[in-house]
């Protein structure tokens, strides 16, 4: 069964990439993806409302990819021998140009599986014109089959659609379990990770903030390596500021051997998000029996429990995230305690079993 995947090249980072890039290199059985790549690392864009100045090149090649796309997708579909579309999106940029996809699908009658990612889909929604929330609810009304990141966002798309709607399932994101995890008794320095776009939404500021608010003895303690894109130059001038310097490091982002390593050597994952899907982050860190310190929105409460896995802290209260640092530091049997179980629990979103359920849900919707 051959399958039309639309959406980000694997190259652009970000959760949807990192779903493509898996997939490909492990498809569901006897599925074959023909690959068709709405953005690519050339025309990647963080913000579609950033279209002045240097961006705006930027803008003007995401729209001649768009355009080649839309141009040859009836013939890609009729020569290609695929029986349905597998369509990634977002909110935004990545929602506007999955609406033109989905139109073109539209009127050869080909039928589409929607798969929803991102955390703000809802504030987008919230936001946007009477006219745009209408093709919101056409977008997603018109596809055969809907799949969301946890129980939060079924309810939340489930609200949108209009009879009849599409056949729903929920499914957090896949990930690869490592076959051995480092054994982390005996670390006297507490090591946290937190991989994602810097900035004031997921946290990254707060998590500095939260550092330096630590006692000394329990600060000279801890160190924090970020990577990822977004505001990377403001968090190198907050560590200095906040006399950091020497136990942070700040990178941009880093490729899947790089990242298994920092899993590898962290102790602890941090994101205190503002919003989320499931982020694949937090499902790598269990994977690698990390504990993780995050705030909870979105989907993550249905992948971590709290106290089990982690420590839940609002995304705000910057005192929360350094007394959760601090637990850390001082309870190191307890922060072993969850990263086991993080690992246990890591085995219930295991890439095998995902393929096997998206495999039959190919087969219902398009067999």
């Amino acid at each position: 069964m051959r399958i039309l995947l639309v959406g980000p090249s694997p190259e652009v980072p970000g959760g949807i990439g990192s779903w493509i890039r898996l997939l490909l290199e492990h498809p569901p059985e006897a599925i074959e993806y023909v690959p068709v790549y709405t953005v690519t690392p050339a025309t990647a864009m963080a913000d579609f409302r950033t279209c002045l100045g240097p961006p705006l090149g930027r803008l003007v090649k995401n729209a001649f990819q768009l355009m080649g796309v839309l141009k040859r997708l009836p013939h890609l579909v009729q020569s290609s021998g695929v029986v349905g579309a597998h369509i990634h999106f977002a909110s935004r940029g990545s929602f506007q140009r999955k609406r033109l996809v989905v139109k073109q699908l539209s009127r050869i009658g080909h039928p589409y599986l929607l798969h929803a990612h991102g955390g703000r889909f809802d504030v987008f929604y919230e936001q946007s014109s009477e006219s745009t929330k209408q093709r919101i609810t056409e977008f997603i009304s018109g596809s055969v089959g809907f799949i969301s990141l946890a129980q939060f966002w079924q309810a939340f798309y489930e609200r949108l659609m209009t009879p009849p709607k599409p056949k729903l399932y929920v499914m957090p994101n896949p990930v690869v379990l490592p076959e051995v995890v480092p054994e982390r008794e005996g670390n006297s320095c507490l090591r946290l990770i937190f991989l994602g776009r810097m900035g004031e939404h997921k946290g990254s500021d707060r998590v500095l903030r939260a550092m330096a608010q630590l006692p000394a003895p329990v600060r000279n303690r801890v160190e924090a390596w970020f990577a990822g894109d977004g505001d990377i130059e403001g968090m190198h001038r907050l560590a200095q500021e906040l006399g950091l310097e020497g136990q942070v490091y700040i990178s941009g982002w880093i490729g899947v051997e790089e990242r298994n390593r920092w899993l590898a050597e962290a102790d602890c994952l941090i994101l205190p998000s503002r919003a989320e899907g499931v982020p694949m982050t937090i499902l790598e860190a269990l994977a690698w029996g990390l504990p993780v310190i995050s705030s909870p929105v979105g989907g993550i409460p249905e992948v971590v429990r709290q106290g089990q896995e982690g420590i839940f802290v609002e995304s705000d209260d910057i005192s929360a995230i350094s007394e959760a640092i601090r637990f850390m530091v001082e309870h190191p049997e307890e922060r072993l305690r969850m990263g086991h179980n993080a690992r246990q629990r890591a085995h219930e979103f295991a890439l095998p079993e995902y393929r096997r359920k998206l495999r039959d849900i190919y087969v219902e919707l398009f067999g």
